[in-house]
């Protein structure tokens, strides 16, 4: 449980914080079985906090350790310890592992610690799954954001291949200046696919997450080949802010070829195509689009895919990266994955979790959507029961229900909250 202050939970639970241990008082408001652990921590800054450790029992809620204020990992090494014994095996999952492992390691020299990086199907699953997987890297000039070449990388292993389009247009690396999601080109994705169908791979993962780009996938399919008209027959441009205008669609020059290979789109979110919990809506205003826009636009997708393939529109997790998904199923014959699950089963983890006697998740900040599918849940449904999962994130948001949540069992932040 991580807080600024003892009052702001007295006050949000209606307790007095008098007369006995307010950390007390918080391990009393969850619910674990007897023999389980809790480990309240108040004021946490940084690496510090006032923290303990509390058992329950048949009797009621035990105090294992004095509360004090300590920095977390001189903490760990002095008392938790005490809990983790030596030969203790603790599996780390996320990314940027290396740092927390070495903070625990030093805190608990005897413990054993297996690092296993995932993705979820956002920004950084490459290269998590290129690390753990041993996959090579190799890198193809395609068409950039703005109608510039770039070099974009994927991952290779034999027939099969892996690239993310946050690598071409990622939210990231979009200057704030430059963002317009209707006007960002995704054409590099389509010409990616069509040179590793051409060089002999048969199966490609793609991850949809983190983008700029709000064009329902349509830049894509202009780079496998398909030709957008308007109703006075003239050619568009592969664009968001087209799609309205859609009036015919040439597949003359798509190869043939395309269809021998099998896409999975690895995503961590469950958004249809349109509507109020479609691409637009909920994701337009991140990537720049004025909410003033939402409706027309939300429109212009459906009527595009009216043409195009209705029944995507209403598909489970269609509207990930802005529509790719959509077009990657329309235009390339793709099928939507959950992207946590696909890569713990590429990383073996059913085997490797069963070794475990703790298995710690991370997540840059913890909220509602991190509870929707995204890495550290789709860890801990994958967990077997009796193994305890906890999480350490930069930050905590103000609408996580109270844990434990989704097998997790606890949640930790490095700061109690953002900088600035």
């Amino acid at each position: 449980i991580g807080v600024t202050l003892a009052k702001t939970w007295a006050d949000s639970l209606g307790l007095a914080l008098y007369q006995m241990s307010s950390l007390a008082l918080l391990a009393a408001q969850v619910r674990v079985p007897v023999g389980d652990y809790i480990i309240p921590l108040m004021d946490a800054r940084r690496l510090s906090a006032y923290t303990a450790l509390y058992q329950q029992t048949d009797q009621g809620l035990v105090a294992v350790t004095a509360d004090c204020h300590a920095d977390w990992q001189t903490w760990l090494s002095s008392e938790a310890r005490q809990h983790l014994q030596a030969g203790a095996q603790v599996l780390m999952i996320g990314q940027h592992l290396a740092p927390f492992a070495e903070a625990f390691s030093q805190a608990l020299p005897d413990v054993s610690f297996d690092l296993l990086p995932v993705g979820d199907g956002g920004e950084g699953t490459m290269a998590a799954l290129t690390a753990a997987l041993g996959w090579a890297e190799f890198h193809h000039t395609v068409t950039g954001p703005f109608g510039q070449p770039v070099k974009m990388p994927y991952a290779r292993n034999g027939q099969q291949a892996l690239f993310e389009m946050a690598d071409l247009v990622g939210l990231a690396s979009i200057p704030q200046e430059k963002r317009n999601p209707l006007a960002i080109e995704t054409k590099g994705l389509g010409e990616l696919i069509l040179h590793l169908a051409e060089d002999g791979v048969r199966k490609i993962l793609v991850g949809v997450g983190g983008s700029a780009s709000n064009d329902g996938g349509i830049g894509l399919a202009a780079g496998l080949g398909y030709k957008f008209f308007d109703a006075d027959n003239h050619r568009l441009r592969p664009i968001g802010s087209s799609l309205g205008r859609v009036a015919r669609i040439s597949v003359e020059q798509v190869p043939a070829y395309l269809k021998e290979v099998e896409i999975e789109i690895l995503t961590d979110v469950d958004n249809p195509l349109c509507g109020d919990c479609g691409a637009t809506i909920v994701f337009g205003g991140q990537k720049g689009l004025s909410p003033l826009l939402f409706s027309q636009v939300d429109q212009a997708m459906a009527d595009f895919y009216q043409l195009v393939n209705p029944q995507v529109i209403d598909m489970e997790g269609a509207g990930a990266g802005g529509g790719m998904a959509a077009g990657l199923v329309a235009f390339a014959g793709g099928k939507i994955v959950s992207g946590i699950e696909t890569c713990l089963d590429l990383l073996g983890f059913d085997d490797r979790v069963k070794k475990a006697d703790l298995v710690v998740v991370g997540e840059g900040r913890m909220d509602r959507q991190s509870l929707a599918g995204k890495a550290p849940v789709g860890v801990a449904r994958r967990t077997p029961e009796g193994i305890p999962v906890l999480a350490i994130c930069g930050s905590l948001a103000d609408d996580l229900p109270a844990f434990p949540v989704e097998n997790i069992q606890a949640v930790f932040p490095i700061i109690a909250r953002p900088d600035g």
